[in-house]
């Protein structure tokens, strides 16, 4: 195995978007251009109020716990991919869970993800 890792001497840190305030994030890898995998705790009582519009390319997978995305519950063994430019449903979990995320761009740029109240 190539650079291996032992993520649990990786610090967790916070979300780059202001619609998962409620979670917190530990990277896995780092991309050259600011994207990269990561690991996302989603808090319990969390809800996200608002419909979000990404823009960028997304794969998620659950490890433990749920979100529910809209009418969509998102849980332990589900994937998902959120292609760029996608509007996605409110996002709330009463449990919480922890995600494998990756994405293929800077989520810290401003304009990456959009509250959208529509």
């Amino acid at each position: 195995m190539r650079n291996a890792i032992d993520s649990k001497l990786l610090p967790w840190g916070k979300p780059d978007t202001v619609q998962f305030v409620q979670a917190n994030k530990k990277w896995l890898r780092k991309d050259s251009n600011g994207g990269g995998v990561w690991l996302l705790a989603v808090l319990p009582h969390y809800d996200g109020k608002y419909q979000m519009i990404q823009s960028y390319n997304e794969e998620a997978y659950g490890l433990v716990g749920y979100v529910d995305i809209g009418n969509e519950h998102f849980a332990k063994d589900c994937f998902a991919y959120c292609p760029s430019f996608s509007t996605l449903p409110i996002h709330k979990s009463e449990d919480g869970g922890l995600f494998f995320v990756r994405v293929d761009r800077d989520l810290s740029q401003s304009g990456t993800v959009l509250s959208y109240a529509g």
